[in-house]
């Protein structure tokens, strides 16, 4: 009779667990879904989406977390130039109109630019040296008045390993009426570059633009907003030790707004996924029976799109110490449908990766991790650069071909590798 007595326990206990757990996968269900609407126009400079996308994460955190061991959010301000795309967007190859998003994006350092221009291809890559592009391309026949076809991986293989900046340091020196940067794949719409803007307009397509292109018509409207206005949203959890180190949970929380008045990106999996993640941890974290050892810092951050600009400001105004972190844990796109898990993590984090790796092949949560270098492709990389313990996660499934695009919805999206993260960024708190 004891053995069933503990044995109806223990199942009782399992379902307890299991309803808890249900309840942050649905607090995170529900926050991508309200947090990648519409309304929130991309979370970026229109009608304020990214001020209004930082509110909502504060008074999300507000109704969640309510006991007397939470500090309520706080916000750090910031700003920087933002070259916004709000307006027309059209292009055409030889009176074939392309659809913006999948036939064509335009680069974010674009100008405001309406016309025809003559289609100059075939260059000879060889030509692609870090010596040699720009005195080759400038004496191409009619190259001031031509839109130049340039291939996008091979400009990259050549000249990408430079220090400063690939396009500044190229595209300032070529005198050209635009650029067509022709991929192998689809190209996707990005905002890293969107603090200058060059000259002439950047076109990208995939690889089916034709190699006898004779003619282009581009119309771009854009926007130089010298100082855009952003913030990181910062939030406590109070542990119930006094030792001074603290872990941080970090995701961004902005987007890309618009390319055109029409093509709007909600950014679901990007990044609404990490933000309701931080909120779902933190509502976890904030019940007293939840309640971790060491404290825990939530920081939201604004400007990733932009080139990682709210946690490189955090770095540098740092509201905490930095050398006090025991470990950062960065969640950027965990929306997908994964049986591969994707990681990068700093040089003195590797001992902590390695303990959620065995997490993660103990319960089968994944079937694989896969480790990438770090590079400065989400926010732990500043914070890895100043020695902090930081890893990063990303879950790359069916969805992932709708990156960086209008198709990144609520609709193509999944809680899945969530429900599964959850239980390893707990577990590992618990243990490292």
């Amino acid at each position: 009779m004891l053995i069933m007595k503990k044995l109806l326990s223990v199942i009782m206990i399992m379902g307890m667990v299991s309803c808890a757990d249900r309840a942050y996968v649905e607090t995170f269900d529900k926050v991508v879904k309200e947090f990648s609407s519409e309304s929130f126009y991309g979370r970026n400079n229109y009608d304020n989406g990214e001020k209004r996308a930082a509110d909502y994460i504060v008074a999300k955190f507000n109704e969640l977390c309510v006991s007397d061991f939470v500090v309520a959010p706080k916000m750090q301000s910031f700003s920087y130039p933002l070259n916004v795309m709000r307006g027309a967007m059209a292009f055409a190859v030889d009176g074939k109109r392309y659809e913006p998003t999948y036939d064509f994006v335009v680069k974010e350092f674009s100008p405001t630019f309406k016309g025809t221009l003559p289609v100059v291809s075939g260059l000879d890559v060889t030509k692609y040296t870090p010596e040699g592009f720009a005195d080759y391309i400038n004496n191409l026949p009619d190259a001031a008045s031509s839109a130049i076809v340039i291939d996008y991986e091979k400009f990259h293989e050549c000249l990408g390993k430079q220090l400063e900046d690939i396009y500044l340091k190229y595209f300032t020196k070529i005198d050209v009426g635009g650029v067509i940067f022709k991929y192998g794949r689809r190209p996707e719409f990005f905002k890293a570059r969107s603090w200058f803007v060059l000259n002439f307009p950047t076109v990208c397509v995939g690889p089916d633009f034709p190699e006898d292109a004779k003619m282009v018509d581009i119309e771009i409207e854009s926007e130089m907003i010298p100082k855009h206005d952003s913030q990181n949203v910062y939030a406590w959890v109070k542990g119930t030790s006094d030792e001074k180190d603290y872990y941080v949970f970090i995701a961004h929380y902005d987007h890309l707004g618009f390319m055109g008045k029409e093509n709007l990106f909600q950014g679901a999996n990007d990044n609404a996924s990490g933000t309701a993640a931080l909120l779902a941890l933190a509502e976890y974290y904030s019940k007293p029976q939840n309640r971790p050892e060491r404290d825990i810092l939530f920081l939201w951050v604004g400007g990733e799109e932009s080139n990682l600009l709210g946690s490189l400001h955090y770095v540098h105004n740092p509201i905490y110490k930095l050398e006090d972190i025991r470990y950062l844990i960065n969640l950027d796109m965990i929306g997908d449908t994964a049986e591969e898990l994707y990681c990068e993590c700093s040089v003195t984090g590797q001992k902590g990766l390695d303990m959620m790796k065995d997490i993660i092949s103990n319960q089968g949560y994944f079937k694989n991790v896969v480790q990438g270098e770090m590079v400065d492709n989400s926010d732990h990389y500043f914070f890895g650069v100043e020695g902090v313990p930081a890893m990063y996660f990303e879950t790359k499934g069916e969805y992932y071909q709708y990156y960086h695009t209008p198709r990144d919805t609520y609709d193509n999206f999944t809680t899945s590798s969530w429900e599964r993260l959850f239980e390893v960024v707990t577990a590992f708190v618990k243990e490292y």
